[in-house]
């Protein structure tokens, strides 16, 4: 999921699926130059407070 991509990579958050063991989490370029990745392992609801965080500090209205 990639969320403000069209205000360029300064406002571009990845949530990046995690797990401990390799075959389970989602590999990402070692070099994303200060792009903001959220972890999660199991569901992601459980970060969708960080990320509504995340999308106010980059000005979105959820109004």
């Amino acid at each position: 999921m990639a969320l403000g991509l069209s205000y360029g990579l300064h406002r571009l958050t990845i949530m990046q699926k995690w797990s401990p063991r390799n075959s389970n989490k989602a590999l990402l370029p070692s070099d994303r130059d200060g792009v903001v990745t959220i972890r999660f392992e199991g569901s992601i609801e459980g970060k969708f407070p960080e990320l509504e965080t995340r999308l106010k500090m980059l000005g979105v209205d959820f109004a």
